[in-house]
């Protein structure tokens, strides 16, 4: 307790007294030309495309590359022992984080939020973004119903924007439509690096048995994950699943004893304290990893996540369950394709529980197979790589 206060203290002095007067004087120090500064959802922890596109570089074996990554204050010492050694870890709000991001030759971060520090025009921002090909209508889409210090916020972060990774087609639409980006900015149809994990590793036995051991996944048992996305207002009505129905639904529809793995999204990962966890659900809000858990889960339920995508790319069964649907497409809407999206669809625990029952692989895998044929996805596998190559030939 007495930690957290003295980091809050310091905080408060760092952004009232230091910022401003720290800001000016970094932004005429030298660049150094072989430093990365990442950044994943604002310092929560190893994961995300920055993790796979630092490893990527890693793994390239080029020497003299200062590989940095922004962390929460507040992280903790057993947390912080998941990155690698060769990554140096850097307090996000400090002045030491103010001075990588206004030193580094390249920034590469997966969400919208406030840059501390202006890009100058020798630096290269690149965005990776963070779900594929998500329901809900965002940045532009939804301009009038986002806050205006957001969209402030947006609307830089899209002008110093170089290059931002697309993952699929319709994914690209979006981002020339909706992401305030300049007429220049390079969109990288690479795939998204977060994903090879499941391309390449799909049926790779050793690699799933490996994490099912790790994650204390028993191979009897199927296993749902159940990751909705975050509402604007923190609403938890959308969560309100009846579980112990669901759990029996696909016990009888997939004749194996089920458990329910619940990963709320990173931004309310406080609220899975509203949620009862038993023997059969089980809390899985604060493990980085997605792409592990779809390689080791056999099911997915979401509502208007792109999650659902990943166990789309892995041909197992995806459910759409979308208890506030009317509410939601009211207070933030739908892009136009997310009708066409070929997942079994509910509204209500009911309807669930029916489209659970009623699952028809043959019949889900081709409503899959012509969704893609339609927006056709850049991931092989092979996105990490391509990543890496692309910021190493802009270091120099």
């Amino acid at each position: 307790m007495k930690n957290k206060v003295i980091i809050k203290v310091k905080k408060k002095l760092y952004n009232v007294i230091a910022l401003p007067v720290l800001k000016k004087l970094f932004r005429i120090l030298p660049i150094s030309r072989n430093k990365i500064v990442f950044d994943n959802f604002c310092g929560k922890g190893y994961g995300g495309n920055p993790k796979y596109i630092a490893e990527a570089i890693l793994d390239s074996k080029v020497k003299d590359i200062d590989l940095i990554w922004l962390v929460d204050n507040f992280m903790s010492d057993e947390e912080r022992t998941l990155f690698p050694s060769n990554i140096r870890l850097v307090n996000n709000e400090s002045i030491r984080g103010l001075f990588e991001r206004a030193t580094a030759k390249i920034w590469v971060d997966n969400v919208r939020h406030y840059h501390p520090i202006k890009k100058r025009k020798e630096q290269i921002y690149l965005q990776t973004w963070h779900g594929s090909m998500g329901a809900k209508r965002i940045e532009k889409d939804a301009e009038n119903l986002l806050p205006k210090e957001y969209v402030r916020e947006a609307k830089y972060d899209g002008l110093i924007t170089d290059a931002i990774i697309a993952d699929n087609y319709l994914q690209e639409q979006i981002y020339l439509r909706a992401f305030w980006l300049k007429p220049d900015t390079e969109i990288l149809r690479f795939g998204f690096p977060q994903n090879d994990v499941i391309e390449r590793d799909k049926n790779n036995s050793a690699k799933i048995d490996c994490l099912r051991s790790t994650l204390s996944i028993n191979s009897q048992i199927y296993y749902v994950l159940y990751a909705p996305t975050f509402r604007d207002d923190f609403s938890t009505e959308g969560y309100n699943i009846d579980f112990e129905s669901v759990i029996k639904a696909f016990e009888i529809r997939m004749k194996k004893k089920t458990k329910i793995i619940i990963r709320l999204h990173p931004n309310v990962a406080f609220q899975k304290e509203k949620i009862h966890f038993s023997e059969r659900i089980l809390d899985g809000t604060d493990y980085p990893n997605m792409q592990d858990l779809a390689l080791v889960c056999d099911a997915v339920i979401s509502d208007y996540s792109s999650t659902l995508f990943d166990f789309s790319m892995l041909a197992k069964p995806a459910f759409v369950c979308a208890l506030d649907y009317k509410e939601y497409e009211k207070k933030r809407g739908f892009i136009p394709e997310f009708y066409e999206f070929p997942f079994p669809f509910a509204t209500s625990n009911n309807e669930l529980i029916n489209v659970i029952r009623k699952y028809d692989e043959k019949e889900y895998k081709d409503n899959i197979s012509s969704f893609y044929s339609k927006y056709p996805t850049y991931c092989d596998g092979h996105s990490s790589k391509r990543v890496c190559d692309w910021i190493l030939t802009h270091i120099g």
